[in-house]
C-alpha cells in the first residue's frame, strides 16, 4: 500500500507498507464430534507470523477443544494470551491517554497518579519495527514518536492529534490517525481515506516482564491459561470486557490440565465501581506476573500477562 500526503503549505510525505492477513478454521473430528480452533492474524511481515513453530500448536488446540468442559464460576487468577491483550488494551489504556477524551471529561487517567500494578509499563510506540501501527508520519503528515503513557503503574502522558495538540498548546506526538487503533480496517484504503484524521493510539506497547511462560503456568496454583475469546474488544468509557471462553485450559498445581470451553469471563481493565457504588479494581492494578517475551497482536505489542481474581461465571 502506497500512501502520499500533499498540501499547498509545503507539506509533502510518502510512505509504503505491507500488509499479511490470516486467517483458518482448524477442525478435529473424533467419534462423530466436532471442534475446531480459528486463528486469525495481521502482521507486517510473513516471517511475523512464525508458522513452523504456531501450526503444531494451532492443531494441539482443536484436538483439545474435542474434551472441553465448561469452567466452574470463580473468581481466579487467569493468563491471557497477548492476541486476546491486543483486542482489549488499545480500545481501553489507548483511549484514556487521548488528548481528545480529557478535553471531553472522559479520561480515567490524570498525569502523576497510579492506574496499574508497578509492573506495568506501557507506552504508544509509533515506530517500533514492523508493527502494524507504525509509519515514518500519521496521517496528518507529523512524524509519528514513542510516548510513555504508564511508567511502573503511574501515568505519565497523552496522546495529541494536531487539533488537540493546539487545544492544549502543546505538540503533536503524531497520533491523527484516520482509523482507530482497534480496527482491521485500517489496510482498506477505500475505508481509511473517507475519513477525518483524529487522535487516536499508533501501537500500544506493554514492556516484557522477567517470567517465561512455562514459569507463569508452573507459579499458577489453581487458575486458567486463556487463549482464545469468542469475540474481542471491550467498552472504551467504562473499560468493561466480557466474552464466551473459547478456547483455554484450567490450571491446577501448576499444570495444564483440563481443556475448557464456555462460560463467560468479564471484569473491567482500569478501576470502577460497582452497582452499589463502591470501588472496585481493575485488572491493570492485579497483574501477578509478566512474560519475558512480546507478541504483536494487531495494533499491539504485548507479553502474555497474569491477572488475579478474575470473574468467570460457568456452571
Amino acid at each position: 500500500m502506497s500512501t502520499v500526503i500533499s498540501n499547498s503549505e509545503g507539506l509533502h510525505a510518502e510512505k509504503r507498507e505491507t500488509f499479511v492477513y490470516i486467517e483458518l478454521a482448524l477442525k478435529a473430528e473424533r467419534e462423530g464430534k466436532l471442534a475446531e480452533y480459528w486463528p486469525m492474524h495481521v502482521v507486517r511481515k510473513a516471517d511475523d507470523l512464525h508458522l513452523s513453530e504456531e501450526i503444531p500448536k494451532w492443531v494441539k488446540l482443536a484436538e483439545d477443544a474435542l474434551k472441553t468442559k465448561v469452567p466452574k464460576t470463580t473468581k481466579t487468577a487467569v493468563i491471557f494470551h497477548p492476541q486476546i491483550l491486543g483486542t482489549i488494551l488499545p480500545s481501553t489504556v489507548g483511549f484514556h491517554c487521548l488528548g481528545s477524551s480529557v478535553f471531553r471529561g472522559m479520561s480515567k487517567f490524570k498525569k502523576g497518579e497510579q492506574v496499574g500494578s508497578k509492573e506495568l509499563t506501557v507506552h504508544d510506540d509509533g515506530v517500533c519495527d514492523y508493527a502494524l501501527g507504525s509509519s515514518t508520519f500519521d496521517d496528518e503528515g507529523t512524524p509519528q514518536s514513542k510516548t510513555t503513557l504508564i511508567e511502573k503503574g503511574i501515568h505519565k502522558s497523552f496522546l495529541y492529534d494536531a487539533m488537540y495538540a493546539a487545544v492544549f498548546d502543546v505538540d503533536s506526538t503524531g497520533n491523527g490517525q484516520k482509523l482507530p487503533a482497534f480496527s482491521l480496517a485500517f489496510t482498506r484504503v477505500d475505508l481509511k481515506y473517507a475519513m477525518l484524521p483524529s487522535a487516536q493510539p499508533t501501537n500500544i506497547r506493554v514492556e516484557p516482564g522477567d517470567m517465561s511462560l512455562d514459569e507463569m503456568i508452573e507459579t499458577t496454583k489453581e487458575g486458567v491459561y486463556l487463549e482464545q475469546l469468542s469475540s474481542g474488544g471491550s467498552d472504551s468509557v467504562t473499560t468493561s470486557f466480557g466474552s464466551e471462553i473459547r478456547n483455554a485450559y484450567l490450571i491446577r498445581k501448576g499444570e495444564l490440565a483440563t481443556p475448557l470451553k464456555g462460560g463467560q469471563i468479564n471484569g473491567f481493565l482500569l478501576d470502577s465501581q460497582d452497582t452499589k457504588g463502591h470501588k472496585t479494581s481493575g485488572l491493570l492494578n492485579q497483574i501477578s506476573g509478566i512474560s519475558q517475551k512480546a507478541q504483536i497482536a494487531g495494533r499491539c505489542i504485548t507479553p502474555y500477562i497474569r491477572f488475579e481474581g478474575v470473574q468467570i461465571a460457568g456452571k
